[in-house]
């Protein structure tokens, strides 16, 4: 459910000189950021609520650990995301290409590209970065929210084709600290399943 899926795409392919100096500015904070802990919440429209750690080291590692429900957790690498479910013992994996988690983990922060329309807005000291994509396997509409004076990433909010809209708020966040290599490695039950 973390995964883009069909969207319609938003008419925003004109940027204005502000709107472009706020995506450079959240690009640049989002660049200098190493690492970031937190707790969140994830909020979804359909009325479901879960919970859990984030760990991001930038680039391209990224971990979420679902604690309510403990069913799931979520790896990412250089190329693909495993998609760890604890009770049926199963890995599932894509490319990275196909998340919403794409932009942020390159080594070259950008949120814009030819495959996809950006708009930005700033609200009562938030910068909103909107991506959208209405074709392929990574169409959907992820929005990004910083804080405009300090660049801290907020929450992200991922739409999809049925409607349903994903919040997940981060809560306490540490950012620049060490993290340990064992958060990002690869989940396996081959030695379990094995047995």
């Amino acid at each position: 459910f973390l995964l883009f899926l069909n969207a319609s795409a938003l008419a925003q392919n004109n940027h204005t000189g502000e709107t472009v100096a706020l995506i450079k500015r959240a690009e640049a904070a989002f660049s200098k950021l190493s690492s970031l802990k937190a707790k969140f919440i994830q909020v979804s429209s359909d009325g479901s609520v879960s919970e859990g750690d984030i760990y991001l080291r930038r680039p391209f590692q990224l971990r979420l650990d679902y604690t309510n429900p403990e069913s799931l957790s979520i790896v990412t690498s250089k190329r693909v995301i495993y998609i760890n479910d604890k009770i049926g013992k199963q890995v599932d994996v894509y490319p990275i290409s196909e998340t919403p988690f794409a932009p942020m983990l390159k080594e070259k922060v950008q949120f814009t590209g030819p495959n996809f329309t950006t708009g930005a807005a700033l609200e009562s000291g938030i910068i909103s970065i909107k991506m959208s994509r209405d074709t392929g396997d990574g169409a959907g509409i992820l929005t990004l929210e910083f804080t405009s004076d300090t660049g801290r990433l907020l929450r992200w909010i991922i739409s999809d084709a049925i409607g349903v809209t994903t919040t997940v708020s981060l809560q306490n966040p540490v950012y620049d600290s060490r993290l340990e290599n064992k958060l990002f490695s690869v989940p396996s039950y081959e030695k379990e399943n094995s047995n």
